[in-house]
C-alpha cells in the first residue's frame, strides 16, 4: 500500500506572522487561492495560497486600505428588493432560493416557537 503524503500549505501573505497573533485557533489552517487583485498587488505566483484569516485581515488593514494603489475588493451588489424584514430581522434572499418567502416565514416562526418551548422546558426542570 502506498504511503500517504501530507501536503503542507504555507500562507503567502507578507504579514502572515503578524496577523497570526489575532487568528482564532484553526482559522490559519484553511488555505484558499487569493483573489486576483491580491495576487497582482503582492506580486505572488498564480499557485499561491493564503489562509482565510490573512485574506480577511488584508482588506481591513489600514496600512493597505489607505494606499492609493491598493485595489479595493470587489463588493457584492445587494438589491434592495431582495432584502426582506421578518420579526425585526433583515434577511437577504437570493435568486436561487430553495423556498419561497412565505415558506421562509413559516420556518422562522416554527424555529422561534421551538426555541421558546425548549426554554420553557429547561426552566421547568
Amino acid at each position: 500500500m502506498p504511503k500517504k503524503i501530507k501536503i503542507t500549505n504555507a500562507c503567502s501573505h507578507p504579514k502572515h506572522n503578524i496577523y497570526l497573533s489575532t487568528a482564532w485557533p484553526g482559522t490559519e489552517e484553511y488555505f484558499i487561492k487569493p483573489p486576483e487583485h491580491l495576487i497582482s498587488y503582492f506580486k505572488l505566483p498564480q499557485t499561491a495560497v493564503m489562509c482565510c484569516h490573512c485574506l480577511y485581515k488584508t482588506d481591513n488593514d489600514p496600512e493597505y486600505v489607505c494606499l492609493t494603489d491598493y485595489p479595493s475588493p470587489i463588493q457584492k451588489k445587494i438589491l434592495k428588493e431582495n432584502i426582506k424584514n421578518f420579526q425585526g430581522r433583515s434577511y437577504i434572499l437570493c435568486n436561487d432560493i430553495i423556498y419561497s418567502e412565505e415558506e421562509f416565514q413559516q420556518l422562522e416562526s416554527a424555529y422561534h416557537e421551538m426555541c421558546k418551548e425548549l426554554g420553557e422546558a429547561k426552566l421547568g426542570m
